[in-house]
């Protein structure tokens, strides 16, 4: 009797069985290398869907079995799927299915919504669904319809192996194949039956379809598991599938004649070989130490002789049932170990790979060349790290002080098309944003959402006239669109704005942009690249570029928290600094032309009640030529920004009174409570990295297209841009820096990556909003120690929690760090921020060994600089 893995994978956009199969197989054996684990000799088949509905021919770049994207690299690049156009009807379904039933699943009454759950889960994952689900058994050939046929081949196979013992590991939409198949075939017996990847609670809909063909008048939602299923069931759900979280498929059924109940076990997943909505997302489970151990465990257990064989097969004869004790795996060899995994969430929270001695000690053994070394851990640089190392090369990233410390992490907070530029008549620009836009928020929409936004109009012409150039704004944004533009009624606009000045209001013009979180997508960028294989270390600041000949070889660098200095070696330099970008210009060539003009934009923060509503407004002309807007973030009333000119770059800008009471002048035009300087709870400045041309222009005309330029020691500097535009900065940058280190060529992949901490249709989160998927962790991290669920200060969104998961997975070194950036206490209300600097010191000293004197210094340097922060 052999020991048979029979695997049967969800359907969708697959690549060729060859490819699918080196894949699954790769990936298990992977697992178990990284979890240490050997298994025992194991035969592997599996049942594929690829030649049923989406045939794909096998490309020949990617057949031959020494080229490593055959075995070992679990990644096709998308060029090889077929996938549905963006405006096909089937599309257009799915989308709104999917919008539908995020809302349905989290009705509190599920009893009622139960069909329709169960409806809108088939039609959303089986895209195929008028050929999976067909009524008639034949096609218009007279073929057995795709159903039918993929039924087909997994009982062939089932068949096949009758005489040996199966673990049947069903992915996904596989998992329903496979249901279908053990319920409606007695003959066909499994060991052992394991669904993975469930996506948004599949055991439902395992039992719905079970429990309409057993009876159609049966209301009870508890079932009975097939007798096909003699040892276990276990149902492995993703921590990161809320609802496969919410919802337990051990909760559906009752257990069969051998005493077998589903057991559900959530895993969390390998970040660094799985990128979430990617083409080998599945493949994580497969890594999965739980679904390691489970199929180790199945290997090792003792193979039974003929003798044995004969008296299972007499045992089953005469006895119709056995007791429930008989459920563990018997036959075990005691003298092996069995660890099964634990059957609750886990209680363990590492540091996974974001840590920064791990990163050390990254670099103090490196022996080989870097591909990149990209200097500049702003969100330029993060993303030149994150598009480099998704292609697959072997990159470091340095930062001089923490990531998003300047200019990054004091941004309007606004991801745009850009209405200025449009004014402008910079059309390309507006384009090439309002594409990158949409892209941001389907990579990322834990983090970037819709704002809508009113320019309120006091004059007869500006209805009109901003009502077109609105609409103008809508088309080009095309199917990447947040929302229609609209006129409005003074009445209307009001409603939308509370505080909004109602003397000679006219009315508004309502637009959609989009709205984020600067630092916190600073960070999650960065853990992005460590997640695709980059190594970044904040505070390590390039001290000298370092040369072999005229051309540039690596960098010297130095630790400032721990002094120690590195020599770093690699194939092509990035220069990615924002308002530094002249300061490394000059360490490759001391007599190089600056091209850099900085202007300084101030922001001022307010209570929530000077604005009112979720709405923004946007004023599209101030007195130095801005559009300035004032925007409900956070909780509190943001308002900005400024244009003034800075002659020296500096990490620490401050605000100028006249600054600050520019935009007190201009708030009190458009609020119906004119804001004062005692109103203010925080402000905030940043300095824009300007290209500058050549000319007199004032900085608010200088456009915020991006440069690359390229030295001739090989040095290569990315400057200018916008955040929204970052991506596409990264990708450009990283296309001409491949030809500068002579490597392959290797197409983006950063198009379709989901950035860390994606999730989209999340539960309220609260606090927790802005972490994602990450929030999962943390509530986790609160419920092994509940004390660290107490907020820090009432006007603060900040747990003790939150400091300890920053200093643990996110790299915060000090307590601006947390304060400034993992949290915004310090942009929310300077003031509040100061007086919980100590506590915040104290828990980052126990999580990091230091004594008092590192508390009393990081207190003193945290109030000194958050005093910069009030008017």
């Amino acid at each position: 009797m052999r020991n048979v893995i029979i695997g049967i994978h969800g359907l969708g956009n697959k690549p060729p069985k060859e490819i699918l199969e080196s894949w699954w197989i790769q990936s298990i054996l992977e697992g178990a290398k990284r979890h240490d684990v050997s298994f025992e000799e194991v035969d592997f088949e599996l049942v594929y869907w690829t030649d049923i509905l989406h045939p794909v021919p096998l490309d020949a770049r990617i057949a031959e079995p020494d080229n490593p994207l055959y075995l070992s690299d679990p990644y096709i690049p998308k060029m090889y799927f077929r996938k549905t156009g963006p405006h096909s009807l089937r599309k257009k379904i799915a989308d709104y299915i999917e919008n539908k039933l995020s809302k349905i699943l989290m009705n509190d009454d599920f009893t009622i919504n139960y069909k329709s759950v169960t409806d809108s889960l088939i039609r959303k994952y089986f895209k195929d669904l008028e050929q999976y689900y067909a009524e008639t058994t034949d096609d218009k050939d007279g073929c057995p319809c795709a159903r039918d046929r993929i039924r087909e081949r997994l009982i062939e196979v089932l068949r096949k192996y009758k005489h040996d013992r199966i673990l049947l590991l069903a992915h996904s939409m596989g998992s329903i194949v496979a249901f279908d198949v053990l319920d409606m075939n007695p003959d066909l017996k499994v060991d052992t039956f394991i669904t993975i990847g469930s996506p948004l609670g599949l055991p439902i809909v395992i039992a719905r379809m079970a429990q309409e063909r057993r009876d159609k008048h049966q209301e009870s939602k508890v079932l009975r598991i097939p007798d096909t299923i003699q040892k276990k069931w276990y149902n492995l759900a993703d921590l990161e599938d809320n609802v496969a979280f919410d919802f337990k498929i051990e909760d559906d059924f009752s257990e069969n004649s051998y005493g077998v109940k589903p057991v559900d076990i959530q895993v969390e997943n390998d970040y660094e070989h799985r990128r979430k909505r990617n083409p080998h997302k599945s493949y994580g489970y497969l890594r999965t130490a739980e679904l390691v151990n489970l199929i180790n465990a199945f290997s090792r257990e003792r193979k039974e002789s003929g003798f044995e064989r004969a008296v299972t097969w007499l045992r089953e004869l005469f006895s119709k049932k056995r007791k429930a004790a008989a459920v563990t795996l018997t036959g075990m060899d005691s003298s092996i170990p069995l660890s099964l995994p634990d059957l609750t969430v886990s209680q363990v929270i590492d540091n996974g790979d974001f840590d920064r001695n791990k990163a050390l000690g990254q670099i103090r053994k490196q022996e080989t060349v870097w591909d990149f070394i990209v200097i500049g851990g702003g969100a330029t640089g993060v993303g030149v790290a994150v598009d480099a190392a998704a292609r697959g090369y072997k990159t470091l990233l340095l930062e001089q002080h923490d990531f998003g410390k300047a200019t990054s992490s004091r941004s309007t907070k606004l991801i745009h098309g850009g209405v200025r530029y449009l004014q402008q008549g910079n059309i390309s620009l507006v384009l090439e944003a309002l594409h990158e836009r949409a892209i941001l928020r389907n990579n990322a929409p834990h983090l970037v959402h819709d704002l809508p936004f009113i320019v309120p109009n006091y004059d007869w012409w500006e209805g009109p006239f901003y009502g077109i150039g609105l609409r103008v704004y809508d088309m080009l944004a095309g199917r990447h669109g947040f929302g229609p533009s609209i006129n409005l009624s003074p009445e209307e606009t009001i409603e939308r704005i509370p505080k909004i000045e109602t003397e000679s209001l006219r009315g508004g013009v309502q637009y959609h942009d989009g709205q984020f979180d600067d630092s916190r997508l600073v960070i999650n960028l960065a853990q992005t690249a460590v997640d695709e294989g980059a190594t970044v270390l904040n505070y390590m600041e390039v001290t000298s570029l370092e040369k072999e000949g005229s051309l540039i070889s690596g960098v010297h660098a130095k630790d400032i928290l721990k002094g120690e200095e590195f020599s770093l070696q690699a194939r092509c330099v990035i220069n990615a600094t924002g308002i530094f970008t002249d300061q490394i210009r000059k360490m490759d060539d001391a007599s190089c032309k600056p091209v850099m003009k900085t202007s300084r934009g101030v922001h001022i923060v307010l209570d929530e009640s000077f604005l009112g509503g979720n709405t923004a407004i946007m004023v599209p002309h101030t007195d130095d030529g801005r559009v300035m807007f004032a925007i409900p973030w956070l909780g509190r009333t943001l308002i900005g920004t400024t244009d003034t000119e800075v002659e020296t770059p500096e990490l620490e800008p401050a605000a100028s009174k006249e600054e600050i009471s520019f935009i007190l002048s201009h708030a009190a035009k458009y609020l119906t409570h004119d804001p004062e300087p005692d109103d203010i709870k925080s402000v905030f400045a940043g300095l824009r990295p300007l290209v500058s041309q050549g000319t007199d222009e004032n900085t608010a005309a200088i456009s915020r297209e991006h440069q690359i330029l390229i030295s001739p020691a090989g040095l290569v500097s990315i400057t200018g841009g916008k955040w929204t535009t970052y991506r596409l900065m990264a990708k450009e940058t990283i296309d001409k820096a491949i030809a500068i280190a002579k490597l392959e060529y290797i197409h983006a992949q950063t198009k379709d990556l989901a950035i860390h901490g994606w999730v989209k249709n999340s539960p309220v989160f609260g606090l927790l909003a802005q972490y994602g998927v990450d929030a999962y962790k943390i509530e986790m991290l609160l419920d092994k120690d509940p004390g660290l669920a107490k907020q820090l200060h009432p006007d603060l969104p900040i747990t003790k929690g939150m400091v300890v998961w920053a200093v643990r997975n996110e790299m915060a070194c000090t307590v601006e760090d947390v304060l400034a950036r993992r949290t915004r206490c310090l942009l929310l209300d300077a003031r509040a921020s100061m007086e919980i600097a100590k506590d915040v010191a104290k828990l980052m000293a126990g999580e990091l060994g230091e004594n008092k004197n590192w508390i009393a210094q990081q207190v003193e340097d945290y109030k000194q600089l958050a005093a910069r922060y009030l008017p």
